[in-house]
């Protein structure tokens, strides 16, 4: 017989829990695109994975990491909406920060150092997706929203190019540049995005895969960097 107090307990564990829903994960996946970028037109394709996180009246906006694009000046990326691969479309550079740690990720205080300074952005003219379903933007977190170590995410991405994938997992380690968390990505996920368990917003990008954990930029950094670019170019 259920009494009045487990069914107290019950609803409070509902409504601490997050809400899950197909529509949530449906629309990060859809936001999700192989990000495929070389030097030059003989060179051999690389890449990692980004979000869509803006759009305005002619663009769309995708957040991906630094070292995805480096100096690489041509990049295609692709979407997977609904089920359905999408034909390439081209993208230009927009924003693009990157400063390696000088002594590798392997050396977690050396990384916490580096400011996290591996972060970019790419644009794609809306009209290249003709009469396709534009997918809808997954807004980057309020800068004023902080991270709880133990907190629960979702991160989607292309792993070594293929259709995208996502996965539920936990903040292990919360900093003021970014956090570590678990489960440790697959090899190819550079420029995953991570999400709110619910994927409503953007809370950080995928940079580094570590021994036992996954790191990545937090979404106030991301603020700082997009901020920076915008005072930049009004000088």
């Amino acid at each position: 017989m259920i009494t009045k107090a487990v069914l107290l307990q019950f609803v409070i564990l509902l409504s601490l829990s997050p809400i899950i829903t197909y529509a949530s994960i449906r629309d990060v996946l859809n936001a999700t695109c192989r990000v495929m970028v070389k030097k030059s037109e003989g060179d051999l394709w690389g890449g990692g994975s980004g979000i869509v996180y803006k759009q305005d009246d002619q663009f769309i906006y995708i957040l991906t990491a630094g070292h995805v694009l480096k100096d690489k000046f041509i990049c295609i990326l692709h979407f997977f909406v609904n089920g359905e691969q999408y034909p390439s479309i081209i993208a230009f550079k927009h924003q693009c920060i990157y400063d390696p740690p000088s002594s590798g990720v392997s050396n977690i205080s050396d990384l916490m150092l580096s400011g996290n300074k591996d972060f970019a952005i790419v644009k794609a003219p809306i009209a290249q997706f003709g009469n396709k379903k534009i997918p809808i933007p997954i807004p980057l977190a309020n800068k004023d929203l902080d991270l709880l170590s133990g907190g629960r995410i979702m991160s989607s991405g292309s792993s070594r190019g293929e259709w995208p994938t996502a996965f539920l997992g936990r903040i292990d380690d919360s900093k003021s540049l970014g956090f570590f968390f678990k489960p440790k990505p697959n090899k190819g996920r550079s420029g995953s995005v991570i999400c709110d368990a619910s994927g409503t917003y953007v809370i950080g990008i995928v940079l580094w895969k570590l021994p036992k954990v996954g790191y990545g930029i937090n979404h106030k950094q991301i603020h700082k960097f997009i901020s920076n670019y915008e005072n930049k170019q009004k000088d």
